[in-house]
């Protein structure tokens, strides 16, 4: 996740025999986003990250269907979920699905099963022997709640609607019954159904897409497992253009796909031209993109306060499309996420410094190779001049701060 700085005035003092330096200080500076503490949603994540995780279930599949109502702003899910259990006497099972919604079916291998729904958790009776794989089936309707950094938001842009989530960190259950465990990933197929004139959106890749009557639905899956917080929704009046990325080997060819509204199109061809480049450079640093066969995408949406990394298609707020090419920084930090948090993931929250601090620095590495050292050099100049003190691990409400992303490049460097 990249988040939007403060306003703030940089002042940058260097003598005329260093022009060049300048230059490249002032593209770092435009590129270059504050992050910082939230205030909205903060209660919300402090009592959520502080809670333990039910850590005796490994799911390995989730199927969701997803009916989206936006003049209702409801939705009707019909969610399978495929584990396996990993302790020996375990006589329940513990899902984290926000407690607002109406249940009308609730299975284990296809029977009916008692279960109490309290406290935003769904509890069901479990008698099945340890280590063997179960299916439950959960059938709800409701309206998601909108808490944290703005889970699920039914939003519209220019008097056009445009629904969108946003997990991270522990969030995925205000719309979808899961383990909401950062450290528990599984495959993932999602369909999403929506008015006719909507294209939807989800991780990996588009495998179906049919139309019924008004409604047009659009299925995705993932060859890769992935974790609850990177699950993605996007349903709106994009336009779509493409471009293709040629692996470092020259063995495989990926696509990458962006949706934008109409009225950004012309903006985001030249913003998002640098994404060809940017998986290249990061290829030849860390390794091949690690989702290949999924696929990479960016996505608009309507967080105001910059973009995440959701696994294949980041999400970017609709004010960091510009056409200028000035929040080059948020594209490319997003997409080192799908390296430092989507494949190598943090064992809990309080590892999150893992995750932005890489991604941090990855900024200044896409630099150094695209301009130099003195390039690389002034961006980190640029993290040391306002990182706040304190431990990086563990950070709590700081989770989101300069301190997590900034402090965390430089430990690094």
């Amino acid at each position: 996740m990249k988040v939007k700085k403060n306003n703030k005035i940089l002042v940058i003092a260097l003598s005329v025999a260093f022009v060049s330096i300048t230059i490249i200080a002032i593209v770092a500076f435009l590129n270059w986003q504050f992050v910082f503490t939230f205030s909205d949603g903060l209660s919300d994540i402090k009592e959520k990250i502080s809670s333990e995780s039910y850590t005796d279930i490994d799911v390995l599949s989730y199927q969701i269907n997803l009916e989206l109502n936006s003049d209702e702003q409801t939705i009707n899910g019909d969610v399978l979920i495929k584990l396996k259990t990993k302790q020996q006497k375990q006589n329940r099972i513990v899902l984290n699905f926000y407690d607002n919604f109406r249940l009308s079916t609730v299975t284990i291998n296809g029977k009916k099963t008692d279960y109490t729904y309290d406290d935003n958790l769904l509890i069901l009776n479990n008698t099945r022997p340890f280590g063997k794989e179960i299916e439950l089936r959960i059938i709800y309707s409701g309206t998601p709640k909108n808490v944290g950094l703005g889970s699920f938001n039914f939003g519209k842009y220019k008097n056009k609607s445009l629904v969108y989530s946003l997990n991270e960190p522990v969030f995925a259950s205000t719309w979808f019954p899961c383990n909401d465990d950062v450290t528990d990933k599984a495959f993932l197929k999602m369909s999403i159904t929506n008015d006719s004139n909507m294209v939807s959106i989800s991780n990996g890749k588009l495998i179906d897409m049919t139309i019924k009557g008004s409604k047009k639905t659009y299925t995705y899956v993932s060859e890769y497992p992935i974790s609850t917080y990177l699950v993605a929704l996007y349903s709106g009046q994009y336009e779509n253009f493409k471009e293709n990325y040629i692996s470092v080997d020259s063995k495989d060819t990926m696509l990458i796909n962006y949706y934008v509204t109409e009225d950004k199109l012309d903006e985001a061809k030249i913003d998002f031209s640098i994404h060809v480049e940017a998986i290249k450079i990061f290829s030849e640093l860390f390794g091949e993109y690690p989702f290949l066969k999924d696929g990479y995408g960016v996505a608009q949406f309507l967080w105001k306060h910059g973009a995440m990394e959701h696994q294949t298609i980041t999400g970017i707020g609709s004010d960091y499309i510009s056409g200028l090419k000035f929040h080059t920084s948020i594209l490319v930090h997003e997409l080192a996420h799908h390296w430092w948090g989507n494949a190598v993931s943090p064992k809990s929250w309080k590892d999150i410094w893992l995750n932005e601090g890489f991604s941090t620095y990855s900024e200044a590495l896409y630099y150094e190779k695209k301009s130099g050292v003195k390039s690389l050099q002034s961006t980190m100049l640029s993290f040391k001049n306002d990182f706040e003190d304190g431990p990086l691990y563990n950070p709590g409400l700081k989770m989101f701060s300069r301190l997590v992303y900034d402090k965390g490049a430089w430990v690094l460097h």
